[in-house]
């Protein structure tokens, strides 16, 4: 699934991804060091708590959002079926009317 959304409209997004990392894995060990490290806010501090998560992401799997909105007051998870970790990307317009939503 995420194979065929980059074949797809999100065919950008390789290229991105294969530029951030040429010079080698510096930017991919920097984004693990930012999961295990302190975020500079409390998950109380989220005032729009909206979280969208593929089910099927095998990069990062939906316990993590699971947990994250477990541990954010008023939180809201919807979690997408059939989606992996780049085809939820699809769904930003519609993560973006709910919180203008839950904002309003």
């Amino acid at each position: 699934m995420d194979r065929a959304a980059l074949e797809g409209s999100w065919a950008w997004f390789e290229e991105v991804v294969s530029a951030a990392i040429q010079d080698g894995p510096a930017a991919l060990i920097d984004d693990d060091l930012a999961n295990v490290s302190p975020w500079g806010l409390e998950l109380a501090q989220v005032r729009v708590p909206v979280f969208m998560h593929g089910e099927q992401d095998r990069m990062v799997p939906c316990s993590h959002s699971q947990w994250l909105a477990s541990h954010t007051p008023r939180a809201q998870l919807r979690l997408c079926s059939g989606d992996g970790h780049i085809p939820v990307f699809d769904s930003a317009e519609q993560a973006l009317d709910w919180i203008s939503q839950k904002a309003g």
